[in-house]
């Protein structure tokens, strides 16, 4: 698929999202108009909303950094700093801090072979998505691959145990083997 067109078809998943995102936070904003009781109650309702609120982030934060395509039941998670769920409760982003999220996020090129199919980190203006970047676990296992097998020619393992290798054709940025730790925060 040409790259804009999956640039096109990824902002209008996160227009979705970003949708779904304001539509909580207009209900949360208009719960404590509707909260019956003692003025005790209705203040504990509005304390509740706020602190949910302020959980929602900025409306204009992008709702994602990153998407993981896992290899065997063909599931594909939206990565982002929070959850966001539509309105009928399916989850459209999740939050990075989930503990089978985070382990996936965080798996290096050679363990996410067999259990990710693609990791998709977004680079984004706000929640307008500016450039895609894929590690496609496939490809790098191959590219893995032709370079050990390449030891008769002087390349060696030494290479694959570095900390970071540049893989051509795989992406323009290097592939971290080990670790690549989640994006940094960019407001």
């Amino acid at each position: 698929m040409d790259r804009t067109l999956e640039i096109a078809e990824e902002q209008k998943y996160f227009d979705i999202a970003q949708d779904a995102r304001e539509r909580s936070r207009q209900a949360l904003k208009d719960a404590p108009k509707y909260a019956a009781g003692p003025k005790a109650a209705v203040r504990g309702v509005r304390k509740g909303a706020q602190a949910q609120l302020d959980q929602l982030g900025a409306a204009d934060d992008p709702v994602a950094f990153g998407r993981l395509d896992l290899e065997d039941d063909d599931e594909t998670f939206y990565i982002g700093y929070r959850g966001i769920a539509g309105d009928d409760g399916e989850r459209l982003v999740v939050n990075w801090q989930l503990e089978f999220v985070s382990r996936l996020w965080a798996l290096g090129a050679q363990e996410a072979v067999g259990e990710l199919r693609r990791r998709r980190r977004f680079e984004t203006e706000r929640n307008t998505i500016v450039d895609i970047d894929d590690e496609v676990f496939a490809e790098i296992a191959k590219r893995i691959e032709e370079l050990t097998s390449n030891e008769e020619i002087g390349i060696d393992d030494a290479l694959l145990n570095a900390d970071r290798l540049v893989v051509p054709g795989v992406g323009r940025r290097r592939v971290d083997l080990l670790h690549p730790g989640l994006p940094r925060r960019v407001r």
